[in-house]
């Protein structure tokens, strides 16, 4: 088989899972070597430690019709995301809607239909990798700066805490049973909490 055959192979038949990168063949050339390359890329995963995952197959040319297939995996491994408890279907939604000269305003948030829509922002929001430098969009005057207590009823303890401002990046710090866990990105639970907190 060519190393075009084979390459054109590989295009055709994809991983489960992944899906293929750009249009076409790519080419590489190293030391004289020319290797035809295709690049498959992660679609979904259901393994939330998953940041990406993607194939790399070169396929070169070692004799008239024969060929070699090189394939590299590369994974960006992540921390687990936090997950919020079956059991918290009490929300307490704390906060101000411009920090710090407004006023903080508090609401219990009981309904089924709106507890799911706060616990399901939070599950899909991605995790901030690790702490450094950011290119975030410039900081705003008076913030938004809001708590979401999740619990299993209104006087207990909450499990989950979360804490999200609107400015720059709209991170959001994370604590679960009183301990730091990985941040997320906050933006859409800001936006169900201006809802919230304005009825």
């Amino acid at each position: 088989m060519s190393a075009h055959d084979a390459a054109s192979f590989a295009q055709a038949h994809t991983t489960p899972g992944l899906r293929n990168f750009g249009v076409g063949l790519g080419s590489l050339s190293i030391r004289g070597v020319t290797a035809l390359e295709v690049e498959q890329d992660l679609i979904s995963t259901t393994d939330d430690t998953i940041v990406s995952a993607e194939l790399f197959y070169s396929a070169s040319s070692t004799g008239p019709s024969t060929s070699a297939l090189r394939v590299d995996a590369l994974v960006v491994w992540g921390p687990h995301h936090p997950h919020i408890p079956a059991r918290d279907t009490v929300v307490t939604v704390t906060g101000t809607l411009q920090y710090p000269s407004g006023k903080s305003k508090t609401a219990v948030v009981t309904d089924a239909r709106t507890v799911t829509q706060l616990v399901t922002e939070f599950e899909k929001a991605r995790i901030m990798l690790v702490p450094g430098a950011y290119n975030c969009p410039l900081a705003i005057s008076h913030p938004s700066l809001i708590t979401f207590s999740f619990a299993t009823s209104r006087t207990a303890q909450p499990d989950v805490v979360v804490t999200v401002t609107d400015t720059g990046c709209r991170f959001a710090g994370v604590r679960i049973d009183g301990h730091d866990a990985p941040a997320i990105y906050g933006g859409g639970l800001i936006d169900l909490a201006r809802t919230i907190l304005q009825r």
